[in-house]
C-alpha cells in the first residue's frame, strides 16, 4: 500500500524483491529473507522520500494481531509496555529494544541487529519509531507534545515529514530512542479489558512457542546465542558446534545472508557495551573488562570506532537532550 502511495505498483514491488504471495504467505506471512529483499525493492524504487515513515503512520497496534490485542486491553500504559517487552520478538523484525525509567522520563532504545542490513536500518527504525508513536497517540493521546524521539543516523531529506507528524525528532544522536514522561506510565487506556487481555496473551504465547519469525535465519539465531559469558563471547567454533554444523557451513550460511560471524559479534559487542555504560554505577574501566579488554584504551578505540562517540561522551550524550559532539 505504501509503494503505492509513491507511484509504485504492488506486482512491480514484489517483483523486483522476486516474492511469491502464496499458501505459505498466508500461513506465516513473509521469512525474513523475503523481508529484506522488500525492503530492499522499496529503497530501490521509492529511494530517499521517507517510506519508513508511511509504513510506521500506517500500523495501528491491531496491524500486530494477538500482540496488539493484549497491548491494547492493559489496564495501564505501564502494563502494555511490559507486555510489548515480553513479546517483542514477535514484533521487532531484528531490532533490539530496552526499557530504562530514571529521572522522572520512561526511555525505549532501538538497536538494529543481524540480520537486519545497515543500508536497511534507518527505514526499519524510522518505520517501527512512526508505528509506536501512532499506537502511544491513540492509547494515550495526553502523550502529544510530551515525547522526545532520537535518531542515530544523519538528518534525512524527508525530515521535515518526519517532524510534522512524529513531533520533537533530533538526528544523528548516539542512540535510537524514544523519551516519555515516567507519570503517563500510569495513565488508564481506555479498552482495557481482562477477559480480552487473558485470551490474548495466550494467544501470544502460542504464536511465540512456533518461532516462525525467523524461521530461515541462521544469522538471527548467531545473534540470540552470541551471549556474554566469564568476560568471553562464543567464538566461530563454538557456535558452529552449538548450531551442529561445521566451520564452513556456518561460513557459508552466513555469507549467504550477506554478513560474516565477525560482523555479527562486533554488532552483538557495540550493543551490550551500550547496555553497560547506560549504567552510571559501572565505571568505564569495569564494563571495559566485563567484556574482555585487558587495556580500556583498546575498548574506548572500539567502542569510538562503532559509534563516533567515545564511551565518556556517549554517557555525557544519553543523560541530556543534545548531542555529544563525536568526532
Amino acid at each position: 500500500a505504501v509503494a503505492e502511495s509513491f507511484g509504485i505498483e504492488a506486482q512491480v514491488l514484489l517483483a523486483r524483491a522476486g516474492v511469491v504471495l502464496g499458501p505459505a504467505f498466508d500461513e506465516c506471512g513473509l521469512s525474513f529473507r523475503e523481508y529484506e529483499r522488500v525492503m530492499q525493492a522499496v529503497i530501490d524504487l521509492i529511494g530517499p522520500q521517507g517510506p519508513g515513515l508511511e509504513m510506521g503512520l500506517r500500523m495501528s497496534p491491531t496491524a500486530f494481531g494477538s500482540l496488539g490485542l493484549a497491548v491494547i486491553s492493559c489496564p495501564t500504559l505501564g502494563e502494555a509496555i511490559a507486555v510489548l517487552q515480553r513479546f517483542w520478538h514477535r514484533f521487532g523484525m531484528g531490532l533490539d529494544a530496552r526499557w530504562n525509567q530514571q529521572d522522572g522520563h520512561s526511555d525505549l532504545t532501538l538497536d538494529a541487529l543481524p540480520p537486519i542490513q545497515l543500508a536497511h536500518a534507518p527505514m526499519i527504525l524510522e518505520a517501527t519509531m512512526a508505528a509506536l508513536y501512532r499506537s502511544l497517540l491513540m492509547l494515550v493521546p495526553a502523550v502529544e507534545g510530551q515525547t522526545d524521539i532520537w535518531f542515530d543516523f544523519p538528518r534525512p531529506v524527508h525530515a521535515t515529514k518526519v517532524e510534522r507528524q512524529l513531533g520533537r525528532v533530533r538526528y544523528g544522536m548516539p542512540v535510537c530512542r524514544m523519551r516519555i514522561p515516567a507519570a503517563l506510565l500510569e495513565a488508564v487506556l481506555p479498552m482495557a479489558n481482562v477477559l480480552g487481555q487473558q485470551a490474548a496473551l495466550k494467544a501470544c504465547e502460542q504464536e511465540s512457542a512456533q518461532d516462525v519469525m525467523f524461521r530461515h535465519s541462521v544469522s538471527a539465531l548467531v545473534s540470540q546465542l552470541l551471549i556474554l559469558h566469564e568476560r568471553r563471547y562464543p567464538d566461530l567454533e563454538q557456535m558452529a558446534h552449538r548450531l551442529h554444523m561445521t566451520t564452513r557451513t556456518l561460513r557459508r550460511q552466513l555469507a549467504f545472508e550477506g554478513t560474516t560471524y565477525r560482523l555479527l559479534r562486533q554488532r552483538i559487542e557495540r550493543r551490550d557495551a551500550m547496555r553497560l555504560l547506560e549504567q552510571p554505577q559501572l565505571q568505564v574501566q569495569h564494563v571495559s573488562e566485563m567484556l574482555g579488554y585487558e587495556n580500556p584504551a583498546n575498548f574506548t578505540r572500539a567502542f569510538r570506532r562503532w559509534t563516533g562517540y567515545t564511551p565518556q561522551e556517549y554517557r555525557q550524550a544519553i543523560a541530556s537532550d543534545a548531542p555529544a559532539s563525536a568526532t
